[in-house]
């Protein structure tokens, strides 16, 4: 099983823990922090979680901006334990690591990092003819 944390500034992780366990549900797996939320100290969260560290499974760890405070705080444990750390998070990477059977190693999260990249593109109108006005990818 991989276990997953989504760490973030403000609330977006747990938006987007919400919008996964509407997409996908069984969140059983999956933790989040909303870092800087409020006065409380965001990082004890990170301590309960790895303390909780099981060498057996995987661990996927998903922060919002790559050098940014989240990301740098998450980087420490990388020292003391073995997880895949990746930075940037959006929806559909997550729900793609969700959907994933199996241990999710190295090789197949650069897999998934790059086919999440696909997701992010311009969406722009094209004149519609009335026979394919129904058909949004056209």
């Amino acid at each position: 099983m991989n276990k997953i944390l989504i760490a973030t500034h403000s609330t977006m992780a747990e938006g987007l823990y919400n919008s996964c366990n509407l997409l996908v549900g069984n969140l059983k797996n999956v933790s989040f922090i909303n870092a800087y939320e409020d006065e409380k100290d965001w990082t004890k969260q990170l301590d309960i979680f790895f303390s909780e560290y099981d060498s057996s499974k995987s661990y996927i760890v998903f922060t919002d901006i790559y050098g940014g405070s989240v990301n740098q705080r998450v980087t420490q444990y990388k020292h003391k334990y073995n997880f895949l750390l990746i930075t940037g998070v959006n929806l559909p990477i997550l729900l793609q690591c969700l959907l994933f059977t199996g241990r999710i190693s190295r090789e197949d999260i650069l897999k998934i990092i790059e086919e999440s990249r696909k997701d992010i593109s311009l969406v722009e109108l094209q004149e519609v003819d009335e026979e394919n006005e129904n058909d949004f990818f056209n």
